[in-house]
């Protein structure tokens, strides 16, 4: 009898723990399928016990709603990105409203009692705000820093009343979340120092990929460009002003005008904002044979694509935001066993370590010599595209970072 009261205890302990281990993932400015951080967040949380929903925006002609497996399900919401003041107000309004409808809809079908709210925009404290009535509690997850985001942006300054709002956004998400994820330790300086965070709730979980996602195009020696006479120079990743790839265009000119090259061709694969008026640049400067772009395109493609480079380009130039921001493009490169080029930040530096070539900041003449140096140079490219896959494989694997993801949740636990 006391066997079965004790069996009994422990089945409801394990019902009720599972009950508890319900998360909703708030993804604002691209949709679930591209956010391969997320998506390999949701996968580790699934694989440790956690019932995951996902509401993002919706891709253009995407579904509405996708079951990943059992314990991870995602929902979209249509979103247009708008490039004008008042076409943002009205975007990040409009999300809000979407989103509360949705989570209100998630809540009653799925239950949650961990939002984790992904950045930018910092809004989902908002809508954290009656869910903290029924105990949940608040992740606040920081892929960007939003105010240097806006700073990065032509004629922006931190005098600006939007600049002034969104420290004070920043700030009620720090105030108001249980744990902070932030990308690197220039992040977790910026939530102590500027947030006035307690060191203690900020967990570093880096942008490292997930090897299997790489492995079999990694394994695939057919290095395709070896008998072109052109060689591609690959990017993958956003399109937004503060992205920095209008520098593509600038250093092709150079390339073409000052070093008298036509060796070469870059493939930029992604999407954003900003595209359709580098499209314009581009064709404006007659470079289209110079320049191409893929658009957003589904994984195994992509990858295939960049395997067929010879070497890749992370042109983000120096500003306040990008000097201190991990991208996750060059770890992408590096895992797929390709070197690259890229501007002196301290991130990057930081992420890339020796297995690349670091142009002087915001030197487009340098960094074309740099792509000059690699066009020429085959065992150069081949032996820093090695070291940057040993790095990946030895430091920076998404696996090194789970850990510290799951104690940003153990976190939430204590502060229960």
């Amino acid at each position: 009898m006391l066997s079965k009261i004790v069996q009994n205890k422990i089945i409801q302990e394990s019902v009720g723990n599972y009950m508890k281990k319900k998360v909703l993932i708030l993804v604002e400015d691209l949709p679930f399928k591209y956010d391969n951080r997320v998506k390999r967040e949701t996968m580790s949380l699934s694989e440790h016990g956690w019932d995951v929903t996902v509401l993002s925006p919706r891709a253009e002609n995407g579904k509405y709603f996708e079951e990943i497996n059992k314990s991870i399900r995602a929902y979209y919401y249509p979103k247009k990105d708008k490039n004008s003041t008042l076409g943002h107000i009205f975007e990040h309004t409009t999300t809000i409203i979407l989103t509360l409808f949705y989570t209100l809809f998630i809540f009653f079908k799925h239950r949650f009692n961990v939002i984790h709210a992904c950045n930018p925009m910092d809004i989902f404290w908002l809508i954290y705000l009656p869910y903290k009535l029924t105990g949940a509690k608040f992740l606040f997850d920081q892929h960007d820093l939003s105010p240097e985001v806006y700073l990065s942006r032509p004629y922006s300054s931190s005098r600006d009343l939007f600049y002034k709002i969104l420290c004070w956004l920043e700030k009620k998400s720090y105030r108001y979340a249980h744990s902070i994820i932030a990308t690197n330790e220039s992040y977790k300086e910026k939530a102590i120092i500027r947030g006035g965070v307690d060191p203690s709730k900020v967990f570093i979980v880096r942008n490292g990929p997930q090897l299997n996602r790489f492995d079999k195009v990694f394994l695939d020696k057919t290095e395709i460009f070896k008998d072109k006479s052109i060689l591609e120079i690959g990017y993958v990743g956003n399109m937004n002003l503060q992205d920095g790839v209008e520098e593509v265009v600038y250093v092709c000119e150079f390339l073409l005008n000052e070093l008298n090259r036509k060796d070469f061709k870059f493939v930029l694969i992604g999407g954003g904002a900003n595209q359709p008026n580098l499209k314009k640049l581009v064709k404006n400067k007659g470079l289209e044979n110079y320049i191409e772009f893929t658009g957003r395109i589904d994984d195994n493609i992509l990858l295939q694509r960049l395997s067929k480079c010879a070497f890749c380009i992370q042109p983000d130039p120096y500003n306040e935001l990008n000097n201190i921001s991990t991208m996750n493009k060059i770890m992408e490169y590096m895992a797929l066993g390709k070197t690259f080029v890229a501007y002196d930040l301290k991130e990057t530096r930081v992420s890339g370590h020796d297995c690349g070539l670091y142009a002087k900041i915001n030197d487009r003449r340098d960094f074309s010599n740099k792509i000059v140096k690699f066009l020429d140079d085959q065992s150069l490219r081949e032996n820093l595209g090695k070291r940057g896959r040993e790095r990946i494989e030895n430091v920076l694997e998404w696996k090194y970072s789970v850990p510290s993801l799951l104690s940003a949740y153990n976190n939430l636990v204590k502060k229960g």
